[in-house]
């Protein structure tokens, strides 16, 4: 009696920690995320030279993305750190909120492997391929992931209850078909394709760009380049990084989620005690947190590393500005 009482003292200790983290690290990405995905929004629809590259729709697409996922997922993990739960127990909240959260992260991964393989047909030496890189491709691209996307997911309608008590949370898969079918789509959408697709399309802009530059050396033709073939070189070198950059932090804050969710899915017929389950709940809370970091931060991670970014955010904010200063009257 007094080892289980040990034991539920310790697992409500555990479940104050994640309480804490959860309410002050949500109310950070709210406050932090509302910023920057604006500021996102209003660089990328501005009418300069790099809104013209078909890379610039998958960024704003994926900034468009971040938002049902900061005021639906991140408010829910608010929620649950002041422990207001109703999407626990209302199984219209419970479907909506799982089908919006999963929907709504999927769209920001494919959005930037859209980015890259954009940037992989842009790089590439064959003429042909390159044209495939246009905006009107961009867009129905975008329109395709979208599309699939949200039919993928459609199953947590029927699969997910709220108000389970033998579930590993009430708002959970009903069956263990469900929870399979949950599972596999996970780990195809958001765990083990996106990193195989990034790491092929690195790997071959990475050779197209070294042979693009080599073969630029050997026909010496950089002198009589124009001007616009140079703004559209710059443009794409900027893009590149900063996808680049954003695909690499990706993958970091996705590693943490995707071995504890390979550790739950191994232990999954384990029996676990009261003190086990409080601190795995803390866990992937955590890991969880941290996978949205580089979604809900991406305007920060743009500031940060491209120079551009910062000139055309300068640009707006002097705009705005300058437009509000009220000219006093004679």
């Amino acid at each position: 009696m007094n080892n289980s009482s040990a034991n539920n003292f310790e697992s409500i200790q555990i479940d104050k920690i994640k309480n804490h983290i959860l309410s002050s690290w949500g109310i950070t990405y709210l406050v932090f995320g509302s910023i920057g995905t604006l500021l996102n929004l209003c660089v990328f629809t501005r009418r300069v030279h790099w809104s013209f590259s078909p890379c610039i729709p998958y960024l704003f697409a994926s900034a468009l993305a971040t938002i049902p996922l900061m005021y639906v997922s991140i408010l829910s993990r608010i929620g649950i750190g002041f422990q207001i739960t109703p999407f626990y127990y209302i199984a219209i909240l419970c479907k909506f909120q799982v089908y919006i959260s999963n929907v709504s992260v999927s769209l920001v991964i494919w959005f930037m492997i859209g980015s890259c393989w954009d940037r992989y047909l842009s790089s590439s030496r064959n003429a042909l391929t390159r044209r495939m890189s246009s905006l009107r491709n961009t867009r129905r691209t975008v329109l395709l992931i979208t599309f699939f996307i949200s039919v993928a997911y459609a199953q947590i309608f029927y699969c997910f209850e709220g108000n389970l008590t033998m579930a590993a949370a009430p708002c959970s898969p009903k069956n263990t078909q469900c929870s399979f079918i949950d599972t596999s789509l996970l780990f195809f959408i958001q765990f083990l394709t996106p990193p195989l697709m990034i790491f092929y399309f690195g790997i071959n802009i990475y050779l197209n760009v070294r042979q693009l530059k080599h073969q630029r050396q050997i026909l010496n033709i950089s002198i009589s380049q124009t001007t616009q073939t140079r703004n559209n070189q710059r443009t794409d070198r900027i893009l590149l990084r900063m996808v680049f950059i954003q695909v690499t932090l990706l993958l970091i804050c996705s590693l943490p989620v995707f071995a504890f969710r390979l550790y739950t899915t191994l232990t999954l017929t384990t029996t676990k005690s009261v003190v086990r389950r409080s601190v795995e709940n803390l866990i992937f809370n955590v890991t969880l947190m941290i996978y949205y970091v580089e979604k809900i931060c991406s305007f920060y991670i743009y500031t940060i590393t491209s120079h551009h970014f910062r000139k055309i955010l300068w640009k707006f904010i002097t705009t705005i500005c300058s437009a509000n200063i009220i000219v006093p009257g004679n």
